[in-house]
């Protein structure tokens, strides 16, 4: 069956069954093929233990003499040949070939599951057979045409059965049973991207969240239609983060971190198609990260949140030498969730705003680390600083000088500016907020107007709610035009038209941000593949441009 585990076979075929799934179906290995996947019993049947399972080739002949052998190959003639087990050493087996008026016998020696000849190794024994047909095992000759094996009264021939009708009924009974028996336990089940720590490609998975008594795993498959998972993530012992778009420079992503043991982390990230996708599995999944879950509030309906407003502003007097082309990563737990662009100089001009919202309640810092960018060599770890969110008032806006630490104690490692604000307050159940939610979407937009004035220095953390709210109720498109034609109605002069910082403007702006990215792309993506593709020079002359 095609994009599913189950085999295809052919009558006579061979299999060692690893596992009986129950409901009729068994995981095995196909002895000819060397496959994997599952068939149903119904179309199989048991054979005796002393039966060679290489009995399935047509040149291997398990009751035949030395004698015989020969006599069948002179009547083959040159090129022919048969295997049969080896009279000398029992457990191998001798290949014999007619060569030049004469036969001869080369030993094929089994290794545990593997066999060995000519030096070499293989994993069946049709794999030597296949490779001397096409390189020589004599100089000058190969394996041609084999000494057919006949009917074997040993072997126990597939047995012809007048039933098959109601076989292939219960066959398509157990595929929907199948199916129906996935279901159970499943919480949440649909495509993500998915990569790891080593992995630089996002590769489309298809993920189910199952919960089992205690157990809760997200497995991910090829495709939905496969039974064996290609992996599983054990979430009673792994921790939920975000991961901010400047990581990978695409959106709605989140990661995963198992940690079975405290020194070892394995890190899985994940990416959905919508925002709002995202939101459904990071829901789905947090509740279920119980280790991280630990230091959440105890009071019932009550949800912790906690808001990182981080602007990386600038750095000064960092070591050159050492940092020449710096950027920074910030982290919570020691995880990555966000970076800076690759900047040069002296003190370097970051100027890059990010917001950490719904922060996991067993972050008790962040940490910004600076790093190097490696032209031809990695990546380089020079100095970090570490924030105490304790330290930080709930509220209110921090500007301030943050010293580095460096990888020795001594010398001077620079410092950087950080603007930040830290919000940590209790959520109430949704329903509580319908009456506020109600207000805020009126079509008038007078408390929208209203929080505007009264929210000034507040504006981006408000602009990042409303967008949020509109959105989510696709009227987005209705708030915008509003704010827009108030403001232009609102100015005089022309030429100072939206300059100002208003909650307008900065709603824009992050509009914008979220949706010029597929803009951008479906409008030049043809064009720059045209030019990586050509070898003409793409360099901008400005000499020819009158400004």
């Amino acid at each position: 069956m095609p994009d599913t585990d189950e085999l295809s076979f052919q009558k006579g075929d061979i299999f060692f069954v690893h596992n009986d799934m129950g409901d009729g179906w068994l995981w095995v290995t196909a002895h000819r093929t060397g496959e994997q996947g599952m068939i149903f019993r119904d179309l199989v049947e048991d054979l005796a233990d002393n039966i060679d399972p290489n009995t399935v080739f047509s040149w291997f002949h398990p009751n035949v003499t030395k004698n015989d052998a020969v006599d069948m190959l002179v009547k083959s003639g040159p090129g022919s040949f048969l295997v049969r087990p080896s009279d000398n050493s029992p457990g191998d087996y001798s290949l014999f070939f007619h060569i030049n008026n004469q036969i001869q016998r080369f030993r094929i020696e089994k290794k545990g599951v593997r066999y060995l000849m000519g030096g070499r190794t293989f994993e069946c024994l049709d794999a030597v057979i296949n490779r001397y047909r096409k390189e020589q095992i004599v100089e000058g000759h190969t394996l041609i045409q084999p000494a057919m094996n006949e009917e074997d009264e040993s072997f126990a021939k597939p047995k012809e059965i007048d039933h098959a009708e109601k076989i292939y009924a219960t066959l398509r009974e157990c595929r929907e049973q199948v199916g129906l028996k996935k279901n159970k336990g499943i919480k949440m089940q649909g495509f993500l991207n998915k990569k790891s720590e080593k992995n630089k490609k996002w590769k489309s998975m298809f993920f189910v969240l199952l919960v089992e008594g205690s157990d809760t795993h997200l497995y991910f498959y090829d495709n939905p239609k496969r039974t064996k998972p290609k992996g599983l993530i054990d979430l009673s012992c792994a921790y939920l983060y975000q991961v901010h778009d400047s990581v990978f420079d695409r959106p709605h992503c989140f990661q995963l971190v198992e940690r079975a043991l405290p020194c070892l982390a394995t890190i899985t990230y994940l990416c959905a198609n919508t925002a709002d996708l995202a939101q459904d599995w990071i829901s789905a999944l947090r509740p279920l990260c119980i280790t991280q879950m630990t230091r959440s509030p105890k009071v019932q309906r009550l949800r912790e949140l906690k808001c990182l407003q981080l602007h990386i502003l600038d750095a000064h007097r960092l070591p050159f030498k050492l940092v020449p082309n710096p950027f920074c990563i910030i982290s919570l737990n020691q995880v990555k969730v966000a970076r800076t662009k690759v900047k040069t100089g002296l003190d370097p001009l970051f100027d890059e705003e990010f917001l950490l919202d719904d922060i996991p309640p067993d972050v008790l810092s962040f940490t910004i680390t600076v790093y190097n960018k490696g032209k031809r060599s990695k990546d380089t770890e020079v100095a970090e600083l570490t924030v105490e969110l304790s330290s930080l008032t709930n509220g209110d806006e921090v500007d301030e000088w943050f010293k580095f630490s460096g990888i020795t104690p001594i010398g001077e490692w620079g410092s950087l500016r950080l603007r930040v604000r830290y919000l940590h307050d209790l959520i109430m159940p949704q329903e509580e907020y319908s009456p506020l939610q109600q207000l805020i979407l009126d079509p008038s937009l007078e408390v929208v107007r209203a929080l505007a004035d009264i929210c000034h220095l507040d504006r981006i953390p408000l602009a990042n709610s409303l967008l949020r709210i509109f959105r989510h109720e696709r009227r987005e498109a209705e708030l915008l035009r509003s704010l827009n034609e108030a403001e232009i109605e609102r100015e005089q002069e022309t030429s100072t038209l939206l300059r100002a910082a208003s909650l307008t403007t900065t709603l824009m702006d992050l509009y914008m941000k979220s949706v010029c990215t597929g803009f951008l792309q479906a409008a030049i993506q043809d064009t720059i593949l045209k030019l990586l593709e050509t070898k003409q020079s793409c360099e901008v002359s400005f000499e020819i441009y009158e400004f």
